[in-house]
């Protein structure tokens, strides 16, 4: 098992926030904590498909945010970052 690299850590960290906003229902929170997870690891699977159902979620609920942009679209968000594979280029 390899050593984590302090951005894929601190991806980690991001990524269970959002999974605790998502559990009291604080999407907007959530989607936030998930994008900031994104942008320090890209290929994070559980932040990229926590962010995918927040998404839906937020797109599909009774009453959206009229305070929060909603990032949610056909993509994930970047950061700008130069990676390796991924939808980033």
């Amino acid at each position: 098992m390899r050593n984590l690299t302090t951005d894929e850590f601190l991806a980690q960290v991001h990524n269970n926030l959002g999974v605790i906003h998502s559990e009291t229902k604080d999407y907007d929170a959530a989607a936030r904590e998930y994008e900031a997870a994104l942008d320090l690891d890209p290929r994070l699977p559980a932040a990229l498909y926590n962010w995918g159902t927040t998404c839906c979620v937020r797109t599909h609920s009774d009453r959206p945010s009229a305070d929060s942009p909603n990032r949610c679209g056909s993509t994930p968000p970047t950061s700008g970052r130069s990676t390796t594979g991924g939808w980033r280029t």
